[in-house]
Formats: C-alpha cells, sequence, structure tokens
C-alpha cells in the first residue's frame, strides 16, 4: 500500500509534463462459476490518461494499458498488477468489417 501512494505522489507531480488527464475509478468483479458466486472484489483507481492512447491507473492494483485504433484494426491491450501471485497481461485485436 505504501508503494501505491508513492507511486500516486511521483505520478502526480509529472503529469504536467507528460500531457495527461488525470480521472478517478471505481471498478467492481464479480467472479461466477457456473450459478454459484464465488467473490466479489471492489476498486478505487486513480488514473490518467495521456495524448498517446496510453493510461495508468493507480491504487489497491496498478495497471497500464493502451488503445490504438486504424481504419479497420483495433489494438487494445494491459498489464494488471494485483499481487505478486496475481497478475495478468490481456491483449485484443479486432478487424471490423466495412
Amino acid at each position: 500500500m505504501e508503494k501505491s501512494v508513492k507511486s500516486i505522489i511521483l505520478t502526480g507531480f509529472l503529469v504536467p509534463y507528460l500531457g495527461a488527464a488525470p480521472y478517478i475509478e471505481y471498478k467492481n468483479e464479480a467472479q461466477f462459476q457456473y450459478d454459484n458466486y464465488i467473490k466479489n472484489s471492489n476498486y478505487f483507481r486513480a488514473g490518467y490518461k495521456f495524448d498517446n492512447n496510453m493510461y495508468l491507473e493507480l491504487g489497491e492494483t496498478q495497471e497500464f494499458g493502451y488503445k490504438f485504433d486504424g481504419v479497420n484494426w483495433t489494438f487494445k491491450g494491459k498489464i494488471e498488477f494485483k499481487n505478486e501471485n496475481n497478475n495478468k497481461l490481456e491483449t485484443e485485436i479486432r478487424y471490423t468489417f466495412r
């Protein structure tokens, strides 16, 4: 937790130089297996969206991601750090027929 607070403060000082737009976000994740409820997680994050379609979110978990749109293509990805044993990398590539 202390590491997250330091990261938020450091990022706050860098924002004016990076051309970022700050925001706050609430995220709720409900996990199910078949019909059974497993658990519910709630997160509050402070984030920054940069001019180059990248973003950074800091809080109990940290996330860095991007999104680039072409005429027919969209590329999206993120890496999320929850704890030492539970991290994820997600990538999406979409082609739209026009």
